[in-house]
């Protein structure tokens, strides 16, 4: 009668898991996944600086050459002086850039000092 108990158990036990675990056959649909494209796909167009005693600002236009909705993306603004080093970093975010279009980018740092150029790194995050 024990050996009876204890299966019953047992198969409650399965039953509860089998309820309990995710089904990995399941699709997610609605979310944003995450880019697995190229920095390409997010061309640069064209950049400008404008320098206040306190902050830089890079406008940046990007334009999306994808056929999906940019989410969120990131462009990174790196200064260097006239050996090469880098003297210091800005930051923009690419929001809501739908496929095929174009929109500029303000990104911002502050307290550079001796850059003598510098250089954009765009980074696609989510695509929808």
């Amino acid at each position: 009668m024990k050996v009876l108990k204890w299966i019953g158990i047992v198969i409650v036990g399965i039953i509860v898991l089998g309820l309990l675990l995710p089904d990995s056959d399941k699709k997610t649909e609605g979310k944003a996944e995450v880019a697995e494209t190229s920095k390409e796909d997010i061309e640069v167009v064209k950049s400008s600086e404008t320098n206040t005693e306190m902050m830089r600002t890079v406008h940046v236009e990007v334009k999306n050459n994808t056929d999906k909705l940019l989410n969120s993306g990131q462009i990174k603004v790196i200064y260097e002086d006239a050996k090469g080093n880098i003297v210091g970093t800005g930051l923009g975010t690419i929001l809501n850039l739908a496929s095929g279009a174009s929109k500029v980018v303000d990104c911002l740092a502050m307290d550079v000092v001796g850059a003598s150029t510098y250089r954009t790194e765009v980074t696609p995050l989510m695509y929808e």
